[in-house]
């Protein structure tokens, strides 16, 4: 008999994929031990986790223009690694709010930085609906334009991308990344919880512009293991 999971959390994976990490779970590639008790610091994984940024790039179409990051934390732990990361002290950071997950992530910003929200739901005679983009009052001053794609628990996605002048646009992508084809280049940072899809690993990636580790400062409370600059070095 055949389960089927259709919970908003971890994906289902193809048998295959799964069969083959059963059978090299023990004996890993030959190596006598599991990949689960090797050093990640040796050479085999050392290999695998290049193969695994070299995969991500190649499905993404990733440019050397971005770094490809591996993290502790998740989505919720990055709730608290974007202001930390990017806050500037002369503008707030801008929270797109459509839903539980983008509220979420304001609520948490609010305790690193100043934050300005800018909630694009609207209800019109019992009809839910979302401002399009070009409606949304976004400010002229912003540290960072912080928003969740697709809203899983209110049954909300946005498929156009914001724009703004100076500040790097920030993307959740936790429950739908890797799902369609996505321009990576309209984006600064992209973030995404890895168990939603395609991981079971604790790992969590981002894409991050290198011009904007560059120009931001992480703040001097920022957890070295939430730190995009140290991360990236």
């Amino acid at each position: 008999m055949t389960v089927y999971n259709f919970c908003a959390g971890p994906a289902m994976l193809p048998p295959a994929v799964m069969e083959k990490a059963q059978a090299e779970f023990i004996n890993w590639q030959g190596l006598g031990v599991s990949v689960m008790e090797i050093s990640h610091r040796s050479k085999p994984f050392l290999k695998l986790a290049e193969e695994c940024e070299a995969s991500l790039r190649r499905l993404m179409n990733i440019s050397d223009e971005f770094e490809v990051l591996f993290m502790h934390g998740g989505g919720r732990g990055h709730f608290s690694a974007v202001p930390l990361n990017l806050h500037l002290d002369s503008a707030p950071g801008v929270y797109v709010e459509n839903g539980i997950w983008s509220v979420g992530a304001t609520k948490e910003g609010a305790k690193f930085t100043q934050v300005e929200s800018v909630d694009i739901r609207t209800d019109k005679d019992g009809q839910f609906d979302i401002l399009p983009v070009s409606e949304w009052s976004l400010p002229q001053n912003a540290s960072f334009i912080h928003y969740c794609p697709n809203e899983t628990i209110d049954g909300i996605e946005i498929f156009e991308v914001p724009k703004h002048p100076t500040a790097p646009i920030v993307a959740d992508m936790s429950s739908m990344i890797l799902s369609r084809e996505i321009n990576v280049d309209d984006f600064d940072l992209i973030y995404a919880g890895a168990q939603k899809k395609y991981w079971s690993f604790w790992f969590k990636y981002r894409n991050y512009s290198q011009d904007v580790i560059r120009k931001r400062r992480p703040a001097k409370a920022c957890n070295f293991r939430l730190c995009h600059r140290s991360k990236a070095k």
